[in-house]
């Protein structure tokens, strides 16, 4: 059974690579037949546009479809690019982030799982105290679209490395506070200093 790990890089702020944020989801598709990367790639491509990339094709995105099970290194099976080649500027900071958690069955280790989104990158130009309830359904929404990617064959799952097990994700939820993911910010390329007297 074909495993498939996904990852999805926009582009913010600089063209840089390094500048990109990524996230990695995980699938399993166990039909009869393997599905076909391209096409997971494209949904996939649609899927973070529609929901959060927004409004659809005004950054540069990249999905790429791996196997999970090939040697380390492996060419992706299949790519797929918005049409965009920009890396808007962001309004509010890139290290701030909302979680999209899930589990498989059971809320316990190798069960569970999350990924952080940037809403520097979905365009917001201010943050409140909290993530509006509005955000929260818009993320909800995109992980009932990650459940149906592929069609009934292939599943979203919790990947866990420590036992190489997948499992389908039966749950998910996104709490209404903000997190900080500090590898998401800017290098540094200017700094201010002094001395002081004691």
């Amino acid at each position: 059974m074909p495993r498939r790990e996904i990852t999805i890089t926009a582009a913010g702020d600089t063209a840089h690579a390094r500048d990109r944020v990524t996230n990695v989801l995980h699938f399993d598709d166990h039909g009869i037949t393997a599905g076909d990367p391209a096409n997971l790639a494209t949904d996939m491509l649609a899927i973070w546009q529609n929901h959060w990339y927004s409004p659809a094709n005004s950054r540069y995105v990249r999905v790429a479809v791996y196997d999970s099970e090939a040697p380390k290194g492996t060419p992706p099976l299949a790519v797929k690019e918005s049409t965009s080649a920009a890396a808007p500027s962001s309004s509010v900071p890139r290290e701030v982030a909302i979680c999209l958690s899930f589990y498989a069955g059971q809320n316990q280790p190798r069960r569970r799982g999350r990924i952080y989104l940037s809403p520097a990158l979905r365009g917001l130009t201010s943050l409140g105290v909290r993530p509006s309830t509005q955000l929260q359904n818009d993320i909800l929404a995109m992980a009932q679209d990650f459940s149906g990617l592929g069609g009934a064959d292939v599943d979203w799952c919790v990947f866990s490395r420590l036992d190489n097990t997948y499992r389908k994700v039966t749950n998910v939820w996104v709490d209404n506070e903000w997190d900080t993911v500090r590898s998401r910010g800017m290098r540094s390329d200017a700094r201010v200093a002094a001395s002081t007297s004691g």
